[in-house]
């Protein structure tokens, strides 16, 4: 998978501004990030910006971010996709996210899990069955072992997503760095957690060389404990 993955609608400012930055407390959880019952696309917390959708390699796939009917409520935040993988040689492991960004970064590690319900629905033509689910915490602001700060950093774990309603635990201590950027980040899983700026649902199509896959993703219910 690329390392890269532009953003279609805007950049994080954590990750666009310089120099020195704050960290954002929140309390001890259980913390609500958002439920969606209100039918918007702001999260409960202020300092989180409004659900966004985008697509990656290449970033000009068709894509849009709706409601739908939620797990076990009214409303569920949802991201409708359709995936090309060019005829050019390479399977380029295209695909979309949903996505929030916060204005400061936030210090997760006082909280052990991110917990959340997910459907993932394989549409027609359809996705490959061997389509990979992550979750991602972005920290922008972190800092590499050389003292750099690259601007790309951010820790995931794999989801065991179905194509039905399903609760999911994520440990925070089961995250890790991306394999697909090499470069360490200082203090590794902890220290990007301590500076996190953003959630992401990515959705990786596994499309082979030429074809085109149709997804539907739905995610609800978001809280840390």
């Amino acid at each position: 998978m690329s390392a890269i993955r532009a953003l279609v609608l805007f950049l994080p400012l954590a990750a666009a501004a310089g120099g020195c930055f704050d960290v954002h407390t929140i309390d001890p959880g259980p913390v609500v990030l958002d439920d969606f019952d209100d039918g918007d696309f702001q999260p409960a917390d202020p300092n989180f910006g409004v659900w966004m959708c985008y697509s990656y390699n290449p970033t000009n796939q068709s894509y849009s971010c709706d409601h739908d009917a939620g797990y076990n409520s009214p409303y569920s935040l949802v991201l409708h996709e359709t995936v090309v993988d060019p005829l050019d040689g390479t399977q380029q492991h295209g695909g979309g996210a949903l996505a929030t960004y916060a204005t400061t970064p936030v210090d997760f590690t006082r909280f052990t899990e991110l917990d959340f319900a997910a459907m993932l629905e394989s549409g027609n033509p359809p996705i490959s069955s061997n389509a990979l689910m992550y979750l991602e915490i972005g920290c922008a602001t972190a800092a590499a072992e050389d003292g750099s700060v690259p601007g790309d950093f951010y820790v995931l774990t794999s989801v065991d997503y179905k194509s039905f309603w399903k609760s999911f635990a994520a440990k925070l201590a089961n995250f890790g760095p991306a394999p697909w950027i090499t470069t360490p980040i200082k203090g590794g899983t902890a220290g990007c957690l301590q500076r996190a700026d953003s959630i992401r649902w990515s959705v990786d199509a596994a499309l082979p060389d030429g074809q085109t896959g149709v997804f539907t993703l739905h995610i609800d219910d978001i809280k840390f404990l």
